[in-house]
């Protein structure tokens, strides 16, 4: 019975394997942190004042910088009296001389009388140093060069002093008589920087290597009843060669008429 009981018994049933854990759902994503709001825009900043302006000079500095702006055009000038090849530049050259000599001398009489000694000042020194630098670059510029680079320093020279007696020897000048010298002496610095200006664009304008006044030489004209030579004619297959025309053929010969006797 017992071994009966074994075999009919049903078999156990199969040990079944754990269900898998349902997959946990995703974690929500986090939120985003909201944008930081934008800073408000800065205030306009007030516009940039303009620059100070520059410091008031004395009159013995105003004389120092007249003094020294004569003096550097009288050097440069009689460098390019010497060593100009352009007859207009040595002529610009010859009026600077003058012109700043007559001035130099009245400036001389205006500093006696008012017992002014010249004084340096920052406006002195940079002038002086802008001119040692032209007249270093005049020195060292090759002869083909010098006239364009004497004119265009004088250019430069006469617009610097220009702006500096509008802007700081006239408004700072207390002295009555150096004013007055200031004062005539504006139009003839704007005259010379107008004269330089024209002279740098016809020496901009002229052919290299010209002699300035030199005229184009006339076209040779070949002397009367001068046979003119051949034209010469390219060989056949040369590129761009054009074909000789073919000779003119000569003209029929006019039967001989006989006469009737």
């Amino acid at each position: 019975m017992e071994a009966q009981s074994a075999e009919t018994m049903p078999p156990e049933p199969a040990a079944m394997e754990p269900a898998p854990p349902p997959a946990s759902e995703p974690a929500p994503a986090p939120e985003a942190a909201p944008a930081p709001e934008p800073d408000p825009p800065a205030a306009a900043e007030p516009a940039a004042e303009s620059a100070a302006p520059p410091t008031p000079l004395s009159d013995e500095q105003i004389a120092a910088v007249s003094e020294a702006s004569n003096t550097a055009e009288i050097d440069l000038s009689k460098l390019a009296q010497t060593k100009a090849k352009d007859a207009r530049v040595k002529k610009f050259a010859a009026t600077m001389v003058q012109h700043h000599t007559d001035a130099k001398k009245k400036q001389t009489q205006v500093q006696t009388k008012a017992k002014l000694i010249p004084a340096e000042s920052p406006v002195t020194q940079k002038m002086k140093t802008d001119v040692d630098a032209g007249l270093s670059a005049l020195k060292a510029a090759a002869p083909a060069d010098f006239d364009k680079t004497y004119v265009e320093l004088q250019v430069k020279l006469h617009q610097d002093t220009l702006d500096t007696i509008d802007k700081q020897l006239l408004p700072s000048v207390k002295n009555a008589e150096l004013k007055t010298l200031l004062t005539d002496m504006r139009p003839v610095v704007e005259g010379h920087l107008t004269q330089a200006k024209e002279l740098q664009a016809a020496l901009a304008g002229a052919a290299p290597g010209a002699t300035a006044g030199a005229k184009a030489g006339p076209t040779p004209v070949a002397a009367p009843g001068a046979a003119a030579g051949p034209t010469a004619v390219a060989a056949p297959g040369t590129p761009g060669a054009i074909p000789a025309s073919a000779p003119a053929a000569a003209p029929a010969a006019t039967p001989a008429v006989t006469s009737k006797k």
